[in-house]
């Protein structure tokens, strides 16, 4: 009797010891696999879209892959470009981010992104470290140059002229940066 009852006792604390040993297991796994997944995103992605430039670099320290994309086809440069984080678009490019990787929703790159958004001193950096000038995005079939200019981001669009983006390039309407710029009204 005293045996079955030790033993009913051992096997309840055994269950218990066993259930907590699953929960912390499970707690701690979980903890790590959202980290990496809010919204299936990435940590580096999530860190990024935020604005958080000191996770960014821990993350990279800590050898985040600078490349990863997110279910949706991002890459954490992109994220920075279409943000306006410079700082942080810096750390990524340091870190060896993919220029000219474009997302599987539209085909935006970095540069297009900050073409798009006016984001000027992202546009020099992308620039600057050879991206590609006239990719042209799978929606639209727009470059840089003629994001620039149908938002009439006139800087951007200097900077892109100066370093020879092509300006024959049409979207999938037939029309080329000039057309979108004085459509718009633009007059630089």
């Amino acid at each position: 009797m005293l045996f079955i009852s030790v033993l009913k006792k051992l096997s309840s604390f055994l269950f218990w010891l066993l259930l907590a040993s699953i929960l912390l297991f499970c707690t701690i796994f979980s903890v790590a696999y959202l980290y990496d997944n809010i919204y299936d995103d990435t940590a580096l992605y999530n860190a990024t879209f935020y604005g958080d430039e000191e996770l960014v670099k821990n993350l990279l320290e800590k050898g985040a892959h600078v490349n990863i994309r997110t279910e949706d086809g991002w890459t954490a440069l992109e994220a920075a470009t279409q943000k306006g984080y410079t700082k942080i678009a810096e750390l990524l490019i340091k870190a060896g981010a993919d220029l000219n990787v474009q997302d599987t929703n539209n085909g935006y790159t970095a540069l297009l992104w900050a073409a798009q958004e006016g984001h000027t001193k992202i546009a020099e950096l992308l620039i600057k470290e050879d991206a590609d000038l006239n990719v042209q995005d799978t929606n639209n079939g727009y470059t840089a140059l003629l994001w620039a200019a149908q938002e009439g981001h006139t800087k951007i669009a200097e900077l892109l002229i100066k370093e020879d983006a092509d300006l024959d390039i049409r979207d999938n309407n037939g029309a080329t940066a000039l057309l979108w710029a004085t459509h718009k009204g633009y007059k630089k």
